[in-house]
């Protein structure tokens, strides 16, 4: 959940433009009521397509909220199960990993980062893209070329980013992605609220508790063990 709602909070940031719209109030510029003419262009979400890449628990969180804002949703998703889409069957539209870059006014990343999918958002993926694409990443640091994104915004290949996680973090001061104005940046913090933090806690002590009855944790990660 609250990845989903740092991911919508990227988008808006980028189509409304806010950090530099902020920083324009605080250098002292506001003196008229015309600065807006300055940051344009200013696309509504309302109408736009966003492409999801991954449609897990986070990415159909993700859906679920573009859905409120009238936005219409593409998903690329090829392990999804046939009915997995639950809730949101006839509402986001399944297609390949080009045509949802093609045609997407917005992509947001939501796959692990694992061999397939390292790097797979590079030159040739962003040269899909329209001009006036966005591009974010709340999921893994690695799956973007994060060179290869810079250029692409340094030249208009496509309009910006936004990025919560880096293939380094902290970045070193030679990361190609800082101190971009198009590129927003925030510190893998899209999983933090006040109330994550509680249930996480109380996630870990459900498990451990579980172990110690001699319970299977819901969440096993390595399975084997449990024939030992």
């Amino acid at each position: 959940m609250d990845v989903a709602e740092h991911t919508l909070g990227l988008i808006l940031s980028l189509t409304r433009r806010i950090p530099e719209l902020d920083s324009y109030v605080r250098r002292g510029l506001y003196t008229d009521t015309s600065g807006w003419k300055l940051y344009r262009p200013m696309p509504r979400l309302a109408g736009k397509t966003v492409g999801l890449l991954g449609l897990g628990r986070i990415g159909s969180e993700v859906a679920r909220r573009l859905l409120a804002f009238d936005a219409s949703v593409l998903v690329c998703d090829p392990y999804l199960k046939p009915g997995g889409l639950g809730d949101l069957a006839g509402k986001v539209s399944l297609l390949d990993l080009a045509s949802v870059l093609r045609r997407s006014d917005i992509i947001s990343i939501h796959v692990p980062l694992n061999a397939e999918t390292r790097g797979m958002i590079g030159r040739k993926e962003l040269a899909m893209m329209k001009k006036t694409a966005f591009l974010l990443n709340a999921s893994r640091g690695g799956i973007v070329d994060e060179a290869a994104l810079a250029r692409a915004v340094e030249a208009g290949v496509i309009a910006g980013a936004a990025l919560d996680t880096l293939a380094s973090e902290p970045p070193g001061r030679d990361s190609p992605v800082l101190n971009r104005s198009r590129i927003l940046i925030t510190p893998h913090t899209a999983w933090y609220s006040e109330e994550s933090v509680v249930e996480l806690e109380r996630r870990a002590a459900e498990q451990a508790a579980q172990i110690l009855r001699g319970e299977a944790p819901t969440h096993l990660i390595n399975v084997e063990l449990l024939s030992r």
